[in-house]
Parts: structure tokens; sequence; C-alpha cells
């Protein structure tokens, strides 16, 4: 299951110490997650914040990761489950046709 994480800057106030510290961490986590495969792709936006797309089996999996992120009070957080494009417009497209035939009949 793919998870799409969208973090957007909270006003938290840390030390430049404690920053510094975290954001050394945040480096460390990305690299170590974007190699093991967990996550697709992690992009920052220009004005902070930033998504993340990552592969877990569930939900409680998902919270997990969030919940392990070295940087997770930095942030307020979305989560959205992702569906594949072609799985939902085939779906679709065979309930259209159903809808069509029964009106039909």
């Amino acid at each position: 299951m793919k998870v799409l994480f969208i973090a957007k800057r909270a006003r938290h106030q840390f030390s430049l110490e404690q920053s510094l510290a975290i954001f050394k961490s945040i480096n460390e986590w990305h690299a170590k997650y974007i190699e093991n495969g967990t996550y697709d792709c992690i992009h920052t936006f220009v004005e902070g914040g930033g998504i993340g797309i990552a592969n877990v089996d569930s939900l409680e999996a998902a919270y997990d990761l969030l919940d392990d992120y070295p940087a997770n009070l930095f942030f307020d957080w979305e989560v959205h489950p992702l569906v594949d494009i072609s799985h939902a417009v085939e779906k679709s497209i065979s309930n259209m046709e159903k809808a069509l035939e029964q009106q039909r009949s």
C-alpha cells in the first residue's frame, strides 16, 4: 500500500542546537528509507514542509513510520492512502458500463 505524507511546517520553537541535531537526523533518516525502498520519494516545498510517498503494509505501519520520523514535531501532518490510477479508472469504467446497461434494460 502506498501512502502520501504531507508535512506542513508548524511553528514549534526549538533551539539552534536542537534544530541542528534534528536536521542531521532527518538527513540520515531520509537516506536510509529511500535506500531501503520504504519511500519512493521525499521532496521539500520551497516554502517549507514537503511530501513523501511511502510503501507500507498497513495503516499502523504508516503511523509507526510517521511517529518515528525525527522531525515529527516540526510539522503538522496529512496522511492519505493512495490508489493506483489504473485500478481506479478501470473500476469507474466498469461501474459506468454497468449503469448504462441497466438504463438500457
